[in-house]
Order: structure tokens, then C-alpha cells, then sequence
């Protein structure tokens, strides 16, 4: 049995990047009204989120970014309703973090 390499924690750190970020990023969407009140959240968010779906397709290639896209959305859907935004927001760039930390990982 062989040990994981570091660097397959990449698509993990992506996957998680989507899913925290995703729902912050889609008030800009849902509810103007929110947006509104906090436009640096929402900003942030969609910073995070794109930064993440970019590195994801352009490191990983287009069929496993497409899959890390699609677990991202996933997993986002159950973290609607029970994730605050910022705690979320905060997770996503600790994620992309760790993304650029690993060495031979995602390069920019």
C-alpha cells in the first residue's frame, strides 16, 4: 500500500476552495439586497471562487478541473443553509493558501 503524494492534496484544496466560496459568490446573484450590504464579502467571494475554478481547469486539466468544479458545486449545496459567508470566505482562502504552499503545486 503507497503513500499519497503531497501534491494530490491539490485537487482537494481546490474542490474545498469552490465549495466554501460558492455560495458567498452567488449572492452577487440571489438577493441584490444583500450584495448591497456587504460588497466586500461579496467580492472577496468572487475572488476566491473564480481564482479557485481557474486554477482548477488550468493546473489540473479539463477533465479533472471539470471534475473538481462539479464536486465544489456539490458539496456547496448542503453548506447554504448551515455555513456563515465569512467563516466560509475565511476557509476558502486558507484552502487556496495551502493550494500555493505545496511545493510543485498549483503554479500561477
Amino acid at each position: 500500500m503507497g503513500s499519497l503524494s503531497i501534491t494530490s492534496l491539490i485537487p482537494v484544496c481546490l474542490t474545498a476552495a469552490i465549495t466554501l466560496s460558492w455560495n458567498p459568490f452567488l449572492i452577487l446573484y440571489r438577493n441584490n439586497a444583500l450584495a448591497v450590504q456587504a460588497p466586500v464579502m461579496t467580492t472577496i467571494a468572487a475572488s476566491l471562487a473564480l481564482t479557485a475554478v481557474t486554477f482548477a481547469y488550468s493546473n489540473l486539466g479539463a477533465a479533472t478541473g471539470s471534475l473538481v468544479f462539479a464536486t465544489g458545486l456539490m458539496l456547496s449545496i448542503p453548506l447554504r443553509d448551515h455555513l456563515r459567508d465569512e467563516i466560509g470566505i475565511a476557509l476558502s482562502a486558507a484552502c487556496l493558501f495551502v493550494c500555493f504552499s505545496i511545493p510543485n503545486g498549483v503554479q500561477a
